[in-house]
C-alpha cells in the first residue's frame, strides 16, 4: 500500500533547520490502525513522526496531524479517529506548557479536526467508544489515571433544574414588571 507520508518542503526545512534530519527514503511505519474503510499509520521520518490516513476505497493518503509535531497512538473507531500528539518541536526543551502530550480527535464524516484536551497534563493512548473517550493521562501529583469524556456535552440533571426553575421564574418576574407599568401608567 502506497503510503505518502511526505509533507510541505518548507515544513521539512524548517525541522532541518532545527537540527532535525528529515530521511523520507527510511522512513518506516511504527504504528497501525484500521477499520473497513481507513487505515491509519504513524510514519517515523527520522526528524518526526508523521500521522497518515489511507482510505482504502480511493488509494488516496493525507497526512493528517501537524507534520512538524509527533504524532502517535493512532486509534479508530465508530467514525472517529484519535491520536495523541506533541505540540513542540522538540518537547523536552520546550516550556512546561509544551512538554506533555494532548489528545486530538478527527471526525471522519465531516473531516473536522478538534483537540479533545489542551492542558498542562501528558495524556496518551486514548481510545473510542460508542458515546465516550477514553485516554490515560498523568495528573501533577504524578499519578496515572484513566479518564472518560462523553463525545456530546450534556447538562447535569441538577443543571437543567436549576435552568428550568430560572426560565420560570424570569417569566414571572417580566409578568409583574408588564403588570407594574400598566398600573402605574393607569396611575398618570
Amino acid at each position: 500500500i502506497p503510503i505518502n507520508a511526505s509533507a510541505d518542503p518548507s515544513e521539512d526545512e524548517m525541522l532541518i533547520s532545527k537540527g532535525r534530519n528529515v530521511d523520507m527514503e527510511n522512513s518506516t511505519i511504527i504504528d497501525l490502525d484500521f477499520n473497513v474503510e481507513k487505515i491509519v499509520v504513524t510514519v517515523d521520518v527520522n526528524a518526526t513522526t508523521r500521522l497518515v490516513l489511507f482510505d482504502r476505497s480511493t488509494g488516496n493518503s493525507n497526512i493528517i496531524s501537524n507534520p512538524i509535531f509527533a504524532a502517535e497512538d493512532p486509534f479508530l473507531g465508530h467514525g472517529v479517529l484519535v491520536w495523541t500528539t506533541y505540540q513542540h518541536m522538540d518537547p523536552i526543551n520546550a516550556s512546561s506548557k509544551y512538554q506533555d502530550r494532548e489528545i486530538q480527535v478527527l471526525d471522519l464524516t465531516t473531516n473536522i479536526t478538534d483537540p479533545l484536551t489542551a492542558d498542562d497534563l501528558d495524556q496518551w493512548a486514548p481510545m473510542v467508544l460508542e458515546e465516550h473517550y477514553v485516554y490515560r493521562q498523568m495528573n501533577d501529583d504524578g499519578s496515572i489515571s484513566v479518564e472518560v469524556q462523553q463525545k456530546e456535552a450534556s447538562l447535569k440533571p441538577y443543571a437543567s433544574t436549576i435552568l428550568q426553575i430560572g426560565v420560570v421564574l424570569a417569566i414571572v418576574l417580566i409578568f409583574i414588571n408588564l403588570t407594574q407599568r400598566q398600573f402605574e401608567s393607569r396611575k398618570i
